[in-house]
């Protein structure tokens, strides 16, 4: 957060290091591409194929590697080197690694489906929505888009029969590895009887990451599944034992779309918490303020009220005055 960027490195984790000429030979013969960035490196996967053993040079044993992560590996394997991609400009080498891939990953619709999400779901906002993507709005090799990868992977990914319903799946699949990233790519579909069922039986087996899709499904007008999605968010914010983001999905749904007496089942969960288990009563505080919702109100009243130290500068009490004043301003359109 405060330090140079570099590459994200886990015990086990599998890397590639690629290297270019040193300008001082005399020194070192070689030297990372560059000094800082994530993209110093690239993930890769133990298993290998054959083939990358006789890669003509340097670029292709790097494109076969890469090929090999998002054709044989894990799910978590396949959203790293997806992470990796979306940092790059793929237009130079899209139409060598699709080749790649064809050759080894057939006509699996599955795997196919996997990696298309995959690469739409690590994109930032504003993206292009899948339909746009098919429609090759975009341009496979417009020097302007760098994601010409992501559009031919989508365009194969929906070639193929239930290629709708098989995204719609994959990405609810790896909703518990990329909850906001799945979420947003799946916000056209939020209408789609299949991922009402399968959301909604999600949400009802308290799956991790489903309660973060809820969140964008009801923002898009999707009500089918609110009663799961409130009923899941309710259990959280009384379980001390949620992470971070199913804490803030279950927060922000109450928030913004449960009942006064729903919402005032949140505000009671606060109170209990504020000294039963303090950490769980920062979560949910400050997932239900910061919003543009004037409920957050009455959380900050709490915290108005609160003198304890809640670092070694400030006070609670010393947080919800500035927030409060922010509520209190008027929005531009009323200005």
């Amino acid at each position: 957060m405060n330090g140079p960027d570099v590459a994200y490195f886990k015990e086990g984790m599998v890397l590639i290091v690629p290297l270019k000429s040193n300008p001082r030979p005399a020194t070192d013969a070689w030297r990372l591409f560059a000094d800082i960035g994530g993209g110093i490196v690239i993930p890769a996967i133990e298993k290998k194929r054959a083939s990358l053993d006789r890669a003509r040079d340097g670029r292709e044993y790097l494109l076969q590697e890469i090929a090999s992560g998002l054709g044989s590996g894990t799910r978590d394997e396949v959203l790293m080197e997806a992470s990796y991609l979306s940092q790059q400009k793929t237009n130079d080498f899209a139409a060598e690694l699709m080749q790649l891939l064809t050759h080894s990953t057939g006509v699996d619709s599955e795997r196919w489906t996997l990696i298309a999400t995959s690469l739409v779901s690590v994109l930032g906002v504003p993206r292009p929505r899948i339909a746009d993507f098919s429609d090759s709005k975009y341009g496979t090799n417009l020097e302007s888009w760098k994601g010409s990868l992501v559009e031919a992977s989508v365009q194969k990914a929906m070639s193929f029969s239930e290629g709708k319903e098989n995204l719609i799946h994959q990405t609810l699949d790896i909703s518990n590895l990329a909850g906001w990233g799945a979420g947003v790519t799946l916000q056209e579909f939020a209408q789609e009887p299949s991922l009402v069922r399968e959301l909604d039986l999600m949400l009802k087996s308290r799956r991790p990451g489903a309660l973060y899709i809820a969140y964008d499904m009801l923002k898009a007008g999707q009500n089918k599944i609110r009663a799961a999605a409130m009923a899941t968010a309710l259990a959280y914010v009384n379980d001390p034992s949620k992470n971070h983001s199913e804490i803030q999905a279950a927060c922000r749904v109450i928030r913004d779309f449960g009942t006064e007496a729903q919402f005032n089942q949140l505000v009671r969960a606060i109170r209990k918490y504020q000294y039963e288990e303090p950490k769980h009563y920062d979560e949910l505080w400050r997932n239900t303020s910061w919003s543009d919702n004037d409920r957050e109100r009455t959380v900050l009243e709490i915290l108005l009220a609160d003198q304890r130290m809640y670092d070694a500068s400030q006070h609670y009490g010393d947080i919800a005055p500035n927030e409060l004043a922010r509520l209190s301003k008027p929005t531009p359109s009323t200005q």
